[in-house]
């Protein structure tokens, strides 16, 4: 399992199943917390007397070969997450790629239990650092810094700012910068109240150098 969340979540009276109509087949024990960020190594060996407090899951059920389902569902019976998979084949993992990624599945390259999926290739997006809501005077300029890490080598993150008027794009490295809103040569001059409202959202367009 996998917490795409920058919090930590609780996941005592949670249910795990191999058959979606059926969701209560195992219960995660009370205490069994996932970090932000962070895996869960879930054994599907129909060991779970084995549990022990703050170590790997084990439950109560075995995947079938040929094909099964696999759903976490929370303490009232409405589904977390939750999908069929067909026929698997020896030392093949298959897996969301980035880890938290909607579906399909896909064919790894490597199997990596208790950490990030991988895929040759693959271009997995940037972390952010989360940014503070924060207010200025009028007339005064915003200024903040973005620091973002790429777990991917060899990249760069390009950085596009919108408002009414289109600004051009403008490529920032993945270090840490300082950035503000900058006016297009060809925008007008604004004007005191439209500089007061005006608002800079930043995109990100990860890229792969060559």
């Amino acid at each position: 399992m996998y917490n795409a969340d920058t919090n930590a979540v609780d996941l005592s009276g949670y249910f795990l199943t191999d058959l979606l109509a059926d969701p209560t087949k195992f219960v995660i024990p009370t205490g069994t917390t996932l970090g932000g960020q962070a895996f869960k190594l879930v054994w599907a060996d129909k060991t779970s007397s084995s549990n022990a407090a703050g170590g790997d899951l084990h439950v109560s059920f075995k995947l079938s070969k040929s094909g099964s389902e696999l759903g976490l569902f929370d303490p009232g019976g409405v589904m977390v997450d939750g999908f069929a998979f067909g026929p698997q084949t020896d030392d093949v993992s298959i897996g969301r790629y980035p880890d938290g990624a909607d579906l399909p599945l896909l064919t790894l390259d490597v199997p990596t239990p208790g950490s990030t999926n991988f895929l040759a290739g693959g271009n997995r997006p940037p972390i952010f650092q989360p940014l503070p809501a924060q207010t200025v005077p009028e007339g005064q300029r915003l200024t903040f810094t973005v620091t973002a890490v790429d777990p991917d080598p060899g990249q760069h993150v390009t950085y596009s700012s919108h408002r009414t008027h289109r600004l051009p794009r403008r490529s920032i490295p993945e270090t840490a910068r300082s950035c503000g809103p900058h006016p297009s040569p060809t925008d007008p001059e604004p004007s005191r109240s439209a500089s007061a409202l005006r608002t800079t959202v930043l995109r990100r367009a990860p890229q792969r150098s060559v």
